[in-house]
């Protein structure tokens, strides 16, 4: 008795200090405000977890461990603070006082923090919390919140006023708010629900993968590695597929479940390529995960890589892909964008199970070798990098009227790698040399295209004698000994966290030199060729000058960031287009007699000096208006 009075005291006394109290009463007078009589009146309480610990640790275990007690502790003292403080009417009975508690976060510990699909079976009655990514979700349904039973025998005191009503309970389910074998407790007779009375609130199901899964060393099913979360009202209108949440909740037994398997680790570093071999293709990679990693929302740079060794491009994409947060390899299996199908839950209508392009988002979605896909998805993957939103088309069948389109923004990074081909007949519509069997729009919607191939089939056999040479080498060592790497995993790990926290600003030289290209570069490709520059190009340009001013540990952009991708794109424009007066010659590799030469810093300075006065020649010939 000693312990419950304590325990009430504890949670008055924490409702107050914590502002609580305030709210309450707030709400309360809301409640008067609105000059109707309701069923139930609810009131939302939040509770900081360390802070309740910290006032009264007997009341934080109880709330931890036993929620559902805790919540009927807190509505016996709102129930009380009503009745004393006279804050509703006095007729207004304790049954009628609903009270939800909403935790702000929760002390992660073996106990509470939950990672695998495993490890919900032995779990308690207590909260606890999963952190992952939204991979698919059922249409917005509806759950019974509260609803009214009376006693059927009018002679019965349970006839008349609100003696039963039902609300719902965390974990429980409708036919447990819902039922009909509820008696009176004053006759004893079966109760009848007033329906009118019955309210109705919005309910969802949601699968996720915890993110832990989705790091680029790992292979997974999505379907066999899936948690199930109920999420309830205001919650609803927040998911979105492809984006990752922390949960806080309860277990809840239901009758299906999903099965968890091991994810696989991807290939070491050192059998990639060898030094000075795909550079260009390398400083797109590095770009393009200091855009990835960047803390401010920048336009993702998109990536396609063509060339004869697909192999070689798909070992270099998944070794670049072990610095992100998160990625996710796309294959002819999986959904690209979404998948609608019918509810399993029996919850809605509909779920919508998550495709690669949302799953990956704020990582890397790789497409692998996209000439292995049907035409159908390369218009998909076209229209989602051409517009950045994801389109999820919802049939009739399922809306059982006009079919919908529910449109999410793509916050995702593709890279891909095409097989270079050699065709007599280029067709119109592919890459404009005939060399890929991709729609040339689909090219067009990349940031970058890098071909990897050099134009002398004798730079292709130095490119491939250094390759041998390199895996001959790892062959020969020792397992404990280094192979004299220049730059290890460790060391981009640590490289890519500080380069993370730094902010990066423009400079005005910088910018101008950005806009004067891009208007005269739009003016001069729409005139060669009719192709068209789209308007992101300026994004993407400054996206790019953005990522290099990070990697070079710069948090101001200068003109030699600017320089050394208006020269990196106008590569990738001239393998798509043709050559410019820029003249910026396809250089994918570097030859090993040159890499010393291309990584002095002083000859790269005066060199973009000599590209700076191409640049300004190249303005005069095509003006543009400049604000």
């Amino acid at each position: 008795m000693e312990d419950s009075l304590s325990l009430f005291e504890d949670a008055v006394h924490y409702l107050d200090i914590s502002g609580n109290l305030k709210i309450i009463k707030e709400t309360a007078w809301k409640f008067k405000k609105l000059a109707m009589e309701m069923l139930v009146y609810r009131f939302d309480i939040t509770v900081n977890v360390i802070d309740l610990m910290e006032l009264s640790v007997s009341l934080g275990h109880l709330l931890l461990y036993h929620p559902i007690k805790a919540n009927a502790l807190f509505q016996q003292v709102i129930c009380t603070a009503v009745s004393e403080l006279n804050l509703l009417s006095p007729h207004i009975s304790g049954n009628q006082i609903s009270v939800r508690t909403k935790l702000t976060s929760l002390p992660r510990s073996r106990a509470t923090e939950v990672k695998t699909y495993s490890q919900l079976s032995s779990m308690g009655p207590g909260y606890i919390c999963c952190t992952g990514v939204i991979i698919g979700k059922s249409e917005t349904s509806k759950y019974t919140q509260s609803t009214r039973y009376i006693c059927p025998n009018q002679s019965c005191e349970g006839n008349a006023g609100n003696h039963f009503i039902r609300i719902h309970v965390p974990g429980a389910r409708e036919f447990e708010t819902i039922r009909k074998d509820f008696k009176c407790k004053f006759c004893g007779q079966i109760l009848e629900e007033v329906v009118s009375c019955r309210h109705l609130s919005d309910k969802m199901i949601a699968d996720i993968i915890p993110e832990y899964y989705l790091k680029s060393h790992h292979q997974l099913r999505f379907k066999q590695q899936t948690i199930t979360l109920v999420v309830r009202d205001e919650l609803t209108v927040t998911l979105r597929i492809g984006q990752k949440y922390t949960f806080i909740g309860i277990v809840r037994r239901d009758s299906y479940s999903d099965k968890m398997i091991t994810a696989i680790e991807v290939n070491s570093a050192l059998e990639i390529s060898a030094p000075g071999t795909f550079m260009k293709l390398k400083l797109s990679c590095l770009l393009s995960l200091a855009a990835i990693l960047s803390n401010k929302q920048i336009q993702p740079i998109h990536i396609l890589a063509v060339g004869r060794d697909t192999e070689i491009l798909h070992r270099l994409f998944q070794y670049a892909m072990q610095f992100t947060q998160r990625s996710v390899g796309y294959s002819s299996g999986n959904h690209l964008a979404s998948k609608v199908v019918p509810d399993r839950y029996n919850s809605s209508n509909y779920f919508i199970e998550g495709g690669s392009l949302l799953i990956a988002s704020e990582g890397v979605c790789y497409m692998g070798n996209i000439t292995k896909f049907k035409k159908q998805t390369l218009e998909r993957l076209q229209s989602a990098l051409s517009s950045g939103k994801v389109l999820i088309d919802v049939d009739s069948k399922f809306t059982k009227g006009q079919a919908v389109s529910i449109e999410q923004t793509l916050s995702t990074t593709v890279w891909a790698n095409a097989e270079k081909l050699y065709t007599k007949k280029p067709k119109e519509d592919l890459l404009f040399t005939g060399d890929c069997s991709v729609p040339k729009n689909l090219f067009e919607s990349f940031s970058i295209v890098q071909i990897t191939d050099g134009e002398e089939f004798s730079h292709n056999e130095e490119v491939d004698f250094h390759i041998s040479y390199q895996s001959l080498k790892m062959s020969m060592e020792d397992e404990g000994s280094s192979f004299n790497i220049p730059v290890s995993f460790d060391d981009f790990e640590q490289y890519f966290k500080h380069i993370q926290k730094i902010d990066v600003r423009i400079s005005p030289e910088a910018e101008k030199l950005l806009n004067r290209y891009y208007l005269a570069t739009r003016k001069a490709r729409n005139l060669s060729d009719g192709s068209v520059i789209s308007s992101s190009t300026l994004s993407t340009l400054i996206a790019l000058a953005q990522s290099h001013a990070r990697l070079c540990l710069r948090n101001v952009v200068e003109e030699e960031d600017a320089l050394e991708v208006i020269q990196l794109h106008e590569e990738s424009l001239t393998i798509m287009f043709g050559p410019s007066i820029l003249s910026v010659p396809s250089m994918p590799h570097i030859p090993g007699n040159l890499l010393e030469e291309y990584l002095d810093n002083q000859k790269n300075k005066s060199a973009l000096q000599r590209f700076k006065a191409r640049l300004q020649q190249f303005y005069g010939l095509h003006p543009g208006h400049e604000e």
